[in-house]
């Protein structure tokens, strides 16, 4: 049962960077020189964003010195566009791998406004990452994502 899940785990994020290699990804905001940032399929914290390694590497040592700064001022990059969009005052990076060898960074804005109890705590710690779902057809969040590209692409 762990391998099956460990399978599909690991395909499900080798389909997501296949899909934004295609356009086909509904949650893709802009491909960076190192992968695809997208907006995560929750929205636990508003702006919360993955970065998809492309080609997906299967962690971080596995990139060369240079991918492995490459992938860093991408990272910096998508935080830099979420504290300009949104007004985050900082940003919190996650880069696990330990279910799904490949690599991938949660990038999650954090505000000045969230309560007090939660403030300090990792996103995973003091959020259900699981809910809200993302709603495209949401106004808003089609904003977001277009505001995002449009900082990162510019």
């Amino acid at each position: 049962m762990i391998s099956i899940l460990k399978q599909l785990t690991r395909t499900s994020i080798h389909d997501k960077v296949e899909a934004c290699a295609k356009g086909e990804y509904p949650f893709l905001i802009a491909r960076l020189r190192s992968g695809w940032l997208c907006l995560a399929e929750t929205q636990p914290l508003r702006g919360y964003c993955i970065l998809f390694s492309d080609p997906v590497a299967s962690h971080m040592n596995a990139l060369s010195i240079d991918e492995r700064a490459q992938w860093g001022l991408d990272c910096a990059r998508s935080g830099d566009a979420l504290i300009s969009v949104l007004g985050a005052i900082r940003i919190n990076y996650e880069t696990w791998g330990n279910v799904d060898p490949a690599l991938h960074t949660h990038i999650t804005p954090r505000f000045s406004d969230e309560p007090a109890d939660r403030r300090t705590g990792t996103p995973r710690q003091a959020y259900d990452v699981t809910t809200p779902k993302t709603d495209l057809n949401n106004p808003e969040v089609v904003k977001l994502i277009e505001d995002l590209r449009r900082e990162l692409l510019r």
